[in-house]
């Protein structure tokens, strides 16, 4: 077996570099979700819209440049697909960019540098990263590392065209409105020199920190730039506003949300990652490490061996882990947001897995050190990690697919019954809510978007049993009025008592795991016919009259 190590371990050299292995981590992870053609949630907003109808979105919203973006997406023939392709490369172009920057830091070693990124690249957060409505912040991700990159390339050329890109690249990213608090990192790159002299942390001078902040002024105020005008001109209005505006209840709060955020999107994230687990992700495992050891970890110990200054450094690196985790919460804490995975706040995830991957691997380090902990017991660990996450992604692309598979039965039922032509409001009970992505619900203007995609108009809408507290339907369903309009599906839509309930089952077809879900795909695009009777198959309606 130890030969067998070797031997693979030899071929690695050859054949894995860097690069290829996050390609492939990152691959294992998402690429499912390159032939998902699904919609979910928001993106109800988007898809089968008239592009003047995004314009008022987005022009309410205060981001007129994604009406733009989206109408430009939404007008190719397959754009779903455009979409999925533009949220996997930008995510996985971040992942390498940012190792390309983590390269140039000498006292992270090799081994916990593919670490870092591999959990940068794959931690199971913002698991509704390729919803159509979240694309912009995945190019503003990407968009920010690049800008980072171009920040550290002009630190060490200082040519100017380094400079600008970074300038502008940062000035783009920034609709993305948490990367202006998020930004600070790449400010404390920039003014490191004046605090840290031989490796040590020290108070500058006040003459040597004012020709920094002069060298640096263009970054200093960059965010301003942004977001003085951004806020005098380009306010939310209409229906949005007010749309995450600060609030004394929100800031009086953030410090707890702050401390709630560590539970919700650091420990749950490990807690769900491990939900499931095989004896096979643990062999496998076990084999990525010793790889992993062999092929980043030779001739040194890790864990055990370095120097002394390097357990400052990892001291460092796991405060460091802590600040960017907080800062990567901190602009949805100070609205009154709380990032977790449960339903679509996971989407607040954005920038969390930087600092949790610092905290995983340097919180290990500095416990295996304590532990006196060999360096390939602490690469097992992170390997199984790994693995879990990978694993975590998967299933979370199959639940996506299997999402979008139940709607799709649920528009062919609707665009075949006669009662969902004649008649314009229904109470949905979904009993296989369980199988939907996060178990949610869905809203309003998801059920009224399949309606609209099934007739062509907007005279109808759908109202989950779950969202109402009496049967005192025309009082409940005009507490949704706001929905009754073009930008949530419901323009024609005139307040009407409910005709029917509408109960989903569980129907004769089972699709529950990824080998169903590759069966349904391959035969989408070779047996549509067979394709649509299982999809068909897969829930049943029965209807009860609330009008006799």
């Amino acid at each position: 077996m130890v030969i067998l190590f070797r031997y693979l371990s030899k071929i690695g050299q050859v054949l894995i570099t860097d690069w290829t292995f996050i390609i492939l981590g990152y691959s294992f992870s998402y690429s499912l979700m390159l032939l998902n053609n699904g919609i979910y949630q928001d993106d109800w907003t988007l898809y089968n819209m008239k592009t003047e109808t995004i314009t008022a979105i987005y022009h309410d919203q205060g981001h007129r440049w994604l009406a733009y973006f989206h109408n430009f997406l939404l007008s190719f023939d397959h754009a779903i697909l455009v979409y999925r392709a533009i949220v996997f490369t930008a995510y996985l172009l971040s992942a390498l960019i940012l190792n390309t920057i983590v390269k140039r830091i000498n006292f992270i070693s090799d081994l916990d540098r593919m670490f870092l990124i591999l959990f940068y690249a794959v931690l199971p957060v913002n698991n509704v990263r390729f919803l159509l409505i979240n694309t912009p912040y995945a190019v503003s991700n990407c968009l920010f590392w690049l800008a980072c990159w171009s920040m550290v390339k002009y630190g060490e050329t200082k040519k100017i065209p380094f400079r600008v890109g970074a300038l502008v690249a940062f000035f783009i990213a920034f609709d993305t409105n948490s990367f202006l608090i998020f930004y600070l990192l790449p400010l404390a790159y920039l003014m490191k020199d004046s605090f840290i002299k031989a490796g040590c942390l020290r108070v500058p001078n006040a003459q040597d920190f004012s020709k920094y902040l002069c060298r640096s002024l263009d970054f200093l105020v960059l965010p301003f730039g942004y977001w003085i005008p951004k806020a005098l001109l380009f306010n939310p209005c209409g229906a949005w506003e007010g749309y995450n505006q600060f609030t004394a209840s929100s800031l009086s709060l953030s410090p707890l949300f702050i401390v709630m955020s560590f539970q919700t999107s650091f420990s749950k994230v490990l807690d769900y990652s491990f939900s499931s687990f095989s004896s096979l992700l643990l062999v496998l495992s076990i084999i990525l490490a010793v790889f992993f050891y062999h092929k980043w970890g030779c001739g040194e110990d890790v864990g055990d061996e370095y120097p002394s200054s390097y357990d400052r450094y990892n001291a460092y690196l796991l405060y460091f882990g802590i600040v960017s985790f907080i800062l990567a919460v901190l602009p949805y804490n100070l609205v009154g947001l709380l990032p977790k995975l449960d339903n679509w706040h996971s989407r607040h995830q954005l920038l969390v897995s930087l600092g949790a991957g610092f905290i995983i691997v340097y919180g290990l380090k500095i416990l295996g050190q304590s532990l006196s902990m060999k360096g390939i017991s602490r690469t097992v660990i992170m390997s199984l990690l790994l693995c879990q996450f990978i694993a975590t992604n998967i299933s979370d692309c199959v639940g996506l697919h299997l999402d979008w598979f139940k709607q799709q039965a649920l528009l062919m039922h609707i665009r075949e019954n006669p009662v969902f032509v004649m008649h314009t409001t229904f109470v949905f009970e979904d009993r296989t809510q369980g199988g939907n992505v996060i178990k949610r619900s869905y809203p309003v203007y998801q059920y009224a978007g399949m309606m609209k995609l099934a007739f062509g108009d907007q005279k109808r809408i759908g109202i989950d049993s779950i969202l109402l507290e009496s049967t005192d339907y025309i009082r409940q369903i005009g507490r949704f009025q706001k929905y009754f309009t073009p930008i949530w599906n419901g323009g024609e839509y005139l307040l009407a008592p409910p005709a029917y309930l509408v109960i989903i089952e569980q129907g004769t077809y089972k699709a529950d795991r990824l080998s169903k879900v590759l069966s349904l795909k391959r035969q989408e695009f070779l047996n549509s016919a067979l394709f649509q009777q299982r999809v068909k198959n897969m829930v049943t309606l029965h209807y009860v009259n609330l009008q006799q």
